[in-house]
């Protein structure tokens, strides 16, 4: 072949390489991953976690996107990456045969627009051929109000219903001594990692069936709306007292409660009623030299003790203690263990305790034998070692409670449950839910047992 031909085909070859893509006529002609990008919620001043779209050319040639733009422009709450070049407004994208292309979006919100929760929307706008296809994005922002209130020496009052109820504190809060705090008609009160409130004085939570308080991680989007240990919880110290807890609800802690020598509000023991501790790393409800009260409540899905007693005694009426993880997660201690101490004293009445390990009632020796333990119109994983040991009463079943949806944080008992009418006599505080629905009676007055009534109750 002469020198002359070899330099044609290259030249040929090269013009081929070099040959323009075809421009986009149709922004359909492409398939995008979502028909809308869905954010969680956020609050105003924190950016959202990273969305990912993928764009893909189905065609057997390149084509070339003319722009990719945000709606709403530099204007725009969100924030776009178009196969690594940042927006809000990207041109002449190339996209090979067969391949595609990832855009990242974040959104960021600087402006409250609402005093509890406001819906926030854009469009990320793929246009080609003078013609348009848009992709909502949607995301929900939850004004929050910063709590820098660190060291509380006098009584401080946080009303729901007085401006955002979203408080977020600029790290670890601490109640004095003759101090007090108070949370009122669906507060929230959030917390940075490795915070917490240490409560040398006293603290009132008390919601309303409609408006629980609530005191939780400073992340609230969907990855660790379940997530374990996220901030310290909440510590009563020796000498607290008045201590007030109603409709409240801790969540995604450490150790939820930690009660050490603190007193309620009758100047003895403490009383929970109708609270929720959730998504615990650590500990629920950690009690030392103190006694509490537990009615309605809902302890669930921790890593380790829903209840831990060191020289304490606790009462739980009408309460559902549950922790079944999901997959991948390994819970490491029993849902109720009982330490070395003097006068350990566990009372368990019309009641729910279930989990996936072997052994979830871990006592000492001395608690075994002392008849300070005992269990009655209850579900629990039981053997017939503790029926021996006395702490198995009346009425008490270890049949699987079957619940509703408990992984998705629904932990009613279905209308077969082994629960409906295995309670005893109706308990006090007018025998309702923490939904505020009575538990019901089978005959002679046995209510369902657990801190809710059923799906769907026979009676």
């Amino acid at each position: 072949m002469s020198v002359f031909a070899t330099l044609l085909l290259v030249l040929v070859a090269l013009s081929a390489c070099d040959k323009e893509p075809r421009t986009l006529a149709d922004p359909t002609e492409l398939r995008f991953s979502l028909d809308t990008v869905n954010f969680d919620s956020v609050f105003v001043g924190r950016t959202s976690p990273t969305m990912t779209l993928s764009i893909y050319n189905p065609a057997r040639e390149e084509v070339r996107i003319p722009r990719i733009s945000l709606q709403a422009g530099g204007a725009s709450p969100y924030v776009a990456l178009v196969d690594g070049l940042p927006g809000p407004v990207v041109e002449d994208v190339r996209l090979a045969p067969h391949d595609s292309i990832l855009v990242f979006l974040r959104f960021r919100n600087e402006l409250a627009t609402s005093d509890t929760i406001s819906r926030c929307n854009d469009a990320l706008v793929v246009r080609g051929g003078g013609r348009e296809h848009t992709i909502p994005l949607v995301a929900w922002t939850v004004n929050v109000q910063p709590f820098d209130m660190l060291d509380i020496r006098t009584d401080v009052v946080l009303d729901g219903d007085a401006g955002p109820r979203a408080r977020l504190a600029t790290g670890s809060v601490t109640v004095h001594p003759g101090a007090s705090l108070r949370l009122t008609n669906g507060a929230q009160l959030y917390f940075p990692r490795e915070c917490g409130l240490e409560v040398k004085g006293k603290l009132v939570l008390e919601g309303t069936r409609q408006h629980p308080v609530v005191l939780g991680a400073d992340r609230i989007d969907r990855y660790y709306r379940r997530a374990l240990g996220l901030w310290n919880g909440v510590h009563l110290h020796p000498g607290s007292e008045g201590n007030v807890l109603r409709y409240a609800e801790i969540r995604n802690a450490v150790t939820a409660l930690r009660v050490e020598e603190a007193k309620g509000a009758s100047g003895v023991e403490l009383k929970l009623q109708w609270c929720k501790l959730l998504y615990y790393g650590l500990d629920a409800l950690h009690l030392e030299r103190s006694q509490a009260m537990l009615y309605g409540c809902l302890i669930a899905q921790g890593a380790r003790n829903g209840l831990r007693l060191r020289s304490a005694r606790a009462e739980l009426e009408q309460t559902t203690v549950y922790s079944v993880l999901p997959e991948l997660q390994l819970r490491q201690g029993p849902l109720v263990r009982l330490e070395e101490g003097e006068g350990n004293m566990l009372l368990v009445r019309n009641s729910i305790l279930w989990g996936d390990r072997e052994e979830e009632v871990v006592l000492t020796q001395a608690d075994s034998e002392s008849g300070r333990v005992l269990f009655t119109h209850s579900i629990l994983p039981f053997s017939d070692g503790d029926m021996r040991l006395g702490i198995v009463g009346e009425g008490c079943s270890n049949q699987a409670p079957d619940l509703e949806n408990p992984l998705e944080g629904d932990f009613r008992p279905k209308a077969q449950s082994p629960a409906v009418g295995l309670g005893g006599v109706i308990a006090p505080l007018d025998g309702k839910d923490m939904l505020g629905r009575p538990f019901g009676s089978v005959g002679a007055e046995r209510p369902v047992a657990g801190a809710y009534a059923c799906v769907e109750c026979p009676y």
